[in-house]
């Protein structure tokens, strides 16, 4: 038989070993418990953050929903509730409780810096706004879950915009005018009520000139037109007296004859007239007219046989050209023979001296501009005249191989407006950039650059000039003898009308009134009607600055505009920008309301340029936006009177 026995030893080791298991399970048997009782309440805590994200989105959704049905819904701060209204949703204040869950929607403000990003403080962004949406719940213990977004104005992104001739006629003129060149825009008042673009409809008056002969040549101030008849060895100056009438009046005050005439120039009480002098036949260049007796009074004279082509008369100053020099006479003294001050060569191959002649002349600043025909490689070239007594040879332009014939400069010498003769194959009207430095002018190789240029379609221009309004007048023979070109895209020159003359034009002038009238003059070889007067336009006194003020734009409610933008063409030497105003109602009427301009900084002192966000906020005068009352200025500036910026139109995003 078997049997076991225990020791002492055994019994003790027994023993430990109980107490070991014991005190594993003393550790174990909480944790066991305790994941137990967790996992039988974590499953519902999870349930409720399922649920509280389902209705935190819900709550994002209608909140954008809401949001595009009106942004005043969302606009102002505070905590709200969603409530459902039929098949709408709206936001009230308070917190919303379903079942377990809280759900509540704070909006608060958003602010920028000066850079315009987001930040803890700096100028309140009326239209963009902070939400965050909060769900939350108690049991089994306590929860949340949170979203942020931010909401904006711009979701609608809409415009009113000004483009059109009755949107500007709207607004209020202050020396500018309305014009449809394009369909509507706003220019600096031009002068004339007629139209440039419409020369056939605005022939308001014609004369016959007395006398045989041919005029070549006319200038204008208000009030009298000067020109002059050219046959060989013979011809007569004529002073026409204009009067101030609609249509005016003309008539002979002075005729003098004895003299062929090639060009006009007033000044003054005097008109100095280039004559035509083979062989120096009449030992005059130039006669010096008084105004005021009606007689010559003096004159200007070379030993050279071609006589004069060109004059031009600054200060005390005389500048012809006789052949293929430019000369200089002192006017100090209007009286008797004047004295020559200088004279330089414009070409300067032996070839050139005899066959190359200087034709019409304009000086500004320290040069003067000279067409040149003939036996030269170049149709224009500058004359350094800084020094009236020691001239100089400088930069030089040739453009089509034809002869030079007329040009026009405007009056800061940027730009020269150069007409030749007719080309079988090439353009014969160029714009030419004259605005280099002083080295680059006096340079004799420097070659100007033509800007652009227009084919005058088988016309053989012998006149230009520029007119107030963007337009440039070019006249001769052949072809369509008077167009009209709109040069407000130095780049694009287009023709925007005409009229035939058949007997062709030989020159043309234009004058300014200050009673806001503007005429172009004319010269013909009608043989009973030489002399023209065609009204211009398109109106409004002309000045060299002027203010536009827009049409009120009421947007029903406070609003918040946000961006604009303007379309300018600003020409050489003009200038345009603008500013914004945003007000309040006075007593619910806009028209009454109190406008501040203001630019981009919200204050007076800036202008937008091109286009820029619209100031937010108060400025503490009566500019606020949003606001419900909405208008913007204007400013054009020109330095030339020839030239004004154009306003094309104005666009202006706001948000409801």
């Amino acid at each position: 038989m078997f049997g076991y026995t225990i020791s002492a030893n055994s019994a003790g080791q027994l023993l430990v070993e109980v107490l070991v298991i014991m005190g594993i399970l003393a550790v174990i048997l909480p944790a066991l418990l305790g994941s137990l009782i967790v996992s039988r309440q974590g499953e519902p805590q999870r349930q409720n953050r399922l649920a509280a994200t389902f209705l935190l989105r819900e709550a994002v959704d209608i909140l954008r929903l809401i949001r595009e049905d009106s942004w005043l819904a969302v606009q102002e701060p505070g905590t709200y509730q969603l409530v459902e209204a039929g098949t709408t949703w709206t936001l009230e204040p308070g917190v919303e409780s379903l079942d377990q869950f809280e759900r509540r929607i704070v909006i608060e403000p958003v602010f920028r810096d000066e850079s315009g990003e987001i930040a803890p403080a700096g100028s309140e962004d009326f239209s963009t706004r902070l939400v965050t949406v909060q769900v939350s719940w108690e049991e089994p213990y306590p929860g949340e879950v949170s979203s942020e977004l931010y909401l904006t104005r711009y979701l609608d992104n809409i415009t009113f915009i000004d483009d059109e001739e009755l949107d500007f006629e709207q607004g209020e003129l202050l020396g500018t005018a309305v014009t449809n060149s394009a369909g509507g825009e706003v220019i600096l008042g031009s002068g004339g009520h007629g139209d440039w673009c419409e020369p056939e409809d605005h022939i308001i008056a014609e004369m016959n000139l007395p006398q045989s002969g041919l005029a070549r040549s006319v200038a204008a101030i208000e009030g009298t037109a000067f020109t002059g008849t050219d046959t060989f060895f013979s011809g007569s100056f004529f002073e026409i007296a204009i009067t101030n009438e609609d249509p005016p009046d003309f008539t002979i005050a002075n005729d003098l004859p004895g003299y062929s005439t090639n060009d006009v120039f007033i000044d003054g009480d005097y008109a100095y007239v280039a004559v035509d002098d083979p062989f120096d036949w009449y030992e005059r260049d130039v006669v010096i007219i008084s105004l005021t007796t009606n007689e010559i009074v003096g004159y200007f004279d070379t030993s050279g046989w071609v006589g004069g082509s060109g004059v031009y008369v600054r200060g005390n100053v005389g500048y012809v050209t006789t052949g293929n020099y430019v000369r200089t006479f002192d006017l100090s003294e209007k009286t008797g023979a004047r004295p020559q001050l200088d004279s330089q060569r414009i070409e300067t191959s032996f070839l050139a001296d005899w066959f190359a002649r200087g034709r019409k002349i304009r000086v500004v600043g320290d040069y003067a501009y000279v067409a040149l025909s003939g036996w030269s490689s170049n149709e224009m070239r500058l004359i350094n005249v800084a020094n009236s007594s020691n001239l100089s040879r400088g930069a030089r332009a040739n453009v089509n191989g034809e002869n030079g014939q007329e040009l026009f400069v405007n009056e800061t010498g940027t730009r020269a407006y150069l007409a030749t003769d007719h080309s079988s194959s090439l353009d014969e009207f160029f714009v030419i950039n004259t605005d280099y430095s002083t080295a680059q002018k006096n340079s004799t190789s420097f070659d100007l650059q033509v800007i652009s240029s227009y084919n005058s379609q088988g016309m053989s221009p012998q006149g230009v000039i520029a007119v107030p309004g963007n337009r440039a007048i070019l006249v001769g023979t052949g072809g369509e003898e008077y167009q009209v070109l709109d040069i407000s895209n130095e780049n694009n020159m287009v023709r925007c009308g005409g009229m035939q003359i058949e007997s062709g034009i030989y020159g043309v002038a234009a004058v300014l009134e200050e009673d806001g009238d503007a005429f172009s003059y004319i010269v013909t070889e009608d043989s009973s009607n030489e002399f023209k007067a065609i009204l211009g336009g398109p109106g409004g006194q002309f000045i060299d600055e002027g203010i536009f003020e827009s049409r009120i734009f009421d947007a029903g409610h406070a609003t918040a505009f946000n961006y604009s933008i303007a379309d300018f063409v600003r020409p050489a030497n003009t200038a345009a920008s603008y500013q914004i105003g945003v007000a309040n109602p006075d007593d619910g009427n806009c028209a009454t309301a109190d406008y501040q301009y203001v630019g981009a900084d919200g204050t007076s002192n800036t202008f937008y340029a091109d286009e820029g966000p619209i100031f937010w906020g108060s400025t503490g005068g009566d500019y606020m936006n949003p606001g419900k009352c909405f208008k913007y200025r204007v400013y054009f500036d020109t330095d030339d009177s020839g030239a004004t910026p154009i306003l094309q139109s104005m666009t202006i995003n706001y948000s409801p």
